[in-house]
């Protein structure tokens, strides 16, 4: 093939086209057929440059293929592209030949072994002597950047809101009595160090009694080893991943030569939360109803309390309300006035809502995405349910709180961040209110049909823009 003539394609283009005349049982069929397929689905470009290089290599390694094996398919794309093109061109495969020398096999199959027992934990429940432990191992299974010393000063003021299934571990354990961290481990009667050597070897025994291998001994990582696998059965790129661990397992050790992605904060959680779907959908979330007309929500309490007294435990109501006072008779008289009339926020798994609302259902009706009666009920954020909750204790009474329609609020405005005053942590569009200086309208989406909204005073110097 002319040479001049290649120059002219792309390295893809140029792949695919020697694809066409090679056996497919070939080195250079195997090597090029997944190489281009990478480079089709990850990358717009004309030429592989050595980080695209660096995660194929990753890919074949940790997709199950022997460093040996990589390394022939990798000479051989090194020489066709020298082909394409030439010896003046800058060789990004020529710097990465030395990796070959310290790369190892990947144990995926011990791996996702483990991973598939990860279930037999979510059957504990809180008369199990393990309950704490396993609490633990799921934090850190759905966490993975937090480490051994996180979980040991983990407390009820920094706990992490963006993961459903954090808030469930977290709430299993109340904060009362002024009790401080959220897992007791005798904090302040032995050193960090000891704690955390005493609780990696519990970890071990559990999971080890669960039916899990470590052949290359357990650490924190073997922990996020089974996050890793969890992460590429959904299709997570493994530049994705490596943004989102703090340390690579050495069960995938490979992974290492990935350069990790340039996520923002949100993406990552956003990553962490798919994983924590997939390994426990069952979570506690919270949804919205609304009553019908003429029930109170004693009545409603009363009806759950009475068709589902066993939900009830496990179930959050939540109707926010304040406090108004009155004369009558110069006397004056106070009243609990609900910020949102006949709206109730309620925390449950979401595979119990059906069944509730089954039994509820002349009470009140729950909010879903759309009009639709097939759609998914709607679930509001945690992240974004904290701060309301929080925002709601500090209101003050000239501050509305009203339900509106998502399709006419939502208009394009700032994404700003407030960083300061009453509405501290809250992010998203902000909307001025017209004809008063600082005086703001926030929201709350309930799902994509409804939304919460109030306003509230926010000077300029407390906004922030937003990533």
């Amino acid at each position: 093939m002319n040479l001049q003539q290649v120059t002219r394609l792309s390295f893809v283009d140029f792949a695919e086209q020697i694809l066409t005349t090679e056996p497919q049982k070939s080195v250079t069929h195997y090597a090029l057929s997944s190489f281009t397929e990478l480079m089709r689905s990850e990358f717009v470009m004309d030429a592989p440059d050595a980080t695209f290089i660096r995660l194929w290599i990753a890919s074949e390694v940790i997709g199950g293929k022997k460093v040996g094996t990589c390394r022939r398919y990798f000479g051989k794309l090194h020489s066709l592209y020298s082909e394409w093109a030439g010896s003046e061109a800058h060789d990004p495969f020529a710097e990465l030949t030395p990796l070959f020398d310290t790369l190892q096999d990947a144990d995926t199959k011990e791996v996702e072994q483990n991973l598939s027992l990860v279930k037999r934990l979510l059957g504990k429940n809180e008369k199990s002597a393990d309950w704490q432990l396993v609490r633990i191992f799921f934090y850190l299974l759905y966490n993975p950047a937090a480490t051994m010393a996180d979980v040991a000063s983990l407390t009820f003021d920094n706990v992490p809101r963006f993961c459903p299934q954090l808030d469930d571990i977290v709430s299993a354990t109340p904060a009362t009595h002024g009790r401080k961290y959220v897992f007791d481990l005798k904090q302040g009667k032995a050193r960090p160090a000891e704690i955390e050597r005493k609780l990696l070897r519990e970890l071990s025994e559990l999971l080890t009694a669960t039916g899990m291998r470590f052949g290359s001994g357990f650490t924190r990582v073997s922990i996020t080893a089974l996050w890793v696998a969890a992460a590429r059965s959904l299709g997570i790129s493994l530049a994705d991943i490596r943004a989102c661990i703090a340390e690579v397992p050495r069960e995938l050790s490979a992974l290492a030569i990935v350069e990790p992605s340039d996520i923002i904060p949100e993406a990552r959680e956003h990553y962490m939360c798919r994983v924590a779907d997939s390994i426990n959908d069952y979570t506690s979330r919270w949804f919205v109803m609304k009553l019908r007309p003429g029930v109170t929500v004693d009545e409603l309490k009363d009806a759950i309390d009475t068709a589902l007294p066993r939900r009830l435990a496990s179930m959050t109501l939540f109707y926010p309300t304040r406090t108004e006072v009155q004369k009558k008779d110069h006397r004056r008289v106070s009243r609990e006035v609900p910020y949102l009339p006949n709206i109730v926020f309620f925390r449950t798994q979401a595979n119990r809502v059906k069944s509730l609302f089954a039994s509820i259902g002349d009470l009140a009706w729950c909010f879903r995405t759309s009009n639709s009666p097939e759609s998914d009920y709607a679930v509001v954020s945690n992240s974004q349910m904290a701060i309301f909750q929080q925002c709601i204790g500090r209101f003050t009474d000239d501050i509305q709180v009203n339900l509106v329609d998502a399709s006419t609020a939502l208009r394009p405005g700032r994404r700003v961040k407030v960083v300061g005053g009453i509405m501290a942590g809250y992010e998203g569009e902000i909307l001025d209110v017209t004809d008063e200086p600082g005086r703001r309208i926030f929201f709350l989406s309930i799902g994509g049909t409804h939304l919460a909204s109030w306003t509230a005073h926010v000077d300029d110097i407390y906004l922030q823009p937003a990533e």
